[in-house]
Order: C-alpha cells, then structure tokens, then sequence
C-alpha cells in the first residue's frame, strides 16, 4: 500500500474495492459486517446494525465516501450499498427512522459532485 495523508485514504480505498470482483466486494461486505457484529463502540456499547436481507430491491455492493447532514448532525461515512430503493449507510451516531438526511459525495469514477436527500427508514 502505498504512503497516503488520512484525507486521501477514502478515495484510495475505494479504488481498491472497485476493482475487485463483485464476488470480492460482496465477501468483503460480509466479512466486514461480521466484524461489526462482534464490536462495540468507544463507549463499551454495542453497534447496532441491520439485516441486509431485509431490503425491498437488489442493491450493489459499494465504498463511497459520504457527507451526511440532518437538522442535528453532520456525519462522515461509507455507503455500503446503493440500489433503487435506497443507500446503505452503517454508522454509530443513531439517526432516527423517518428523519430527512442530505448526501453529499461524488463517485469514483468521476469527479461529479452528487447531491441527494431522502428519510431514515431503518
């Protein structure tokens, strides 16, 4: 791997992911969530997560570097996956169900800036 400052660090690692086979992607994913099942936080609590298998519609697995805004925070993540019926963003700081969230991030392959807004539905 080669030497990077932190703030270059997301943009290289999903280059990483994105040349990887979507069979890779996906046993990373895994293996990645099984690794945040068995976690805790800081603060010696344990981090929630959600069934993938729950969605509605096919997602693709995806790392993409997200600004995330409510009314009451600002948070920086990683998109997981993404699909028409919705982003998968797996984070610490609760957010709640129905609550309208603004995404700010721009995709690997380009450098077009993304802007979405939508609601917390887990």
């Amino acid at each position: 791997m080669p030497q990077l400052f932190q703030y270059e660090l997301p943009q290289y690692l999903s280059k990483v992911v994105l040349e990887m086979t979507e069979a890779k992607q996906v046993t990373l994913l895994d293996d990645l969530e099984e690794m945040v099942m068995e976690a805790q936080s800081p603060n010696g609590e344990q981090i929630s997560t959600i069934n993938l298998d729950e969605r509605v519609a096919t997602r693709k697995p995806c790392v993409v570097f997200v600004d995330c805004q409510t009314e009451e925070k600002s948070l920086q993540e990683f998109i997981h996956n993404n699909g028409t019926s919705g982003a998968y963003i797996k984070t610490n700081q609760p957010i709640q169900k129905g609550q309208t969230i603004s995404l700010y991030f721009s995709t690997p392959r380009s450098n077009e800036s993304v802007e979405l807004s939508g609601n917390v539905v887990k």
